[in-house]
């Protein structure tokens, strides 16, 4: 199959997983830290070499949650798997880029990957601006 510039692109996801505690007082020597809600934040950036579009996702799901799903703009994101900070899952990407003349149709660019969960400042960051544009 021939394959044109087009066709090629750069597909980065990062995950980001947040736990909120209370901290609760046993003794005066001693503090329990009980988990009172996680969140778990996907951020998806596509790219297109051709015109270096970008295609740009944020999305949240509640942990533990075993399957999630979301769309916004070209991209969709499915989830499979528990979202544990001690599970393995994985995290499907789809992106849809517009029709061209050459190409029938839409092109996709799918990928799985197993993601390493992190803290990571910058991606927060730019999970939190892709928010307010989608």
């Amino acid at each position: 199959m021939y394959e044109s510039k087009e066709d090629r692109g750069r597909l980065e996801i990062c995950l980001v997983l947040t736990s909120e505690y209370q901290a609760v007082l046993s003794d005066p020597l001693s503090v329990t830290l009980t988990p009172i809600q996680t969140t778990s934040t996907i951020f998806v950036r596509a790219e297109r070499e051709l015109d270096y579009s970008l295609e740009e996702v944020y999305v949240e799901f509640p942990a533990g949650s075993g399957v999630g799903h979301t769309q916004c703009g070209n991209v969709s994101i499915s989830v499979d798997g528990l979202i544990e900070a001690d599970e393995s899952f994985s995290i499907r990407a789809t992106v849809n880029s517009p029709s061209s003349v050459r190409f029938a149709g839409s092109y996709q660019q799918t990928a799985v990957v197993d993601v390493i969960i992190r803290d990571d400042d910058e991606c927060t960051m730019a999970a939190g601006q892709c928010r307010r544009n989608c």
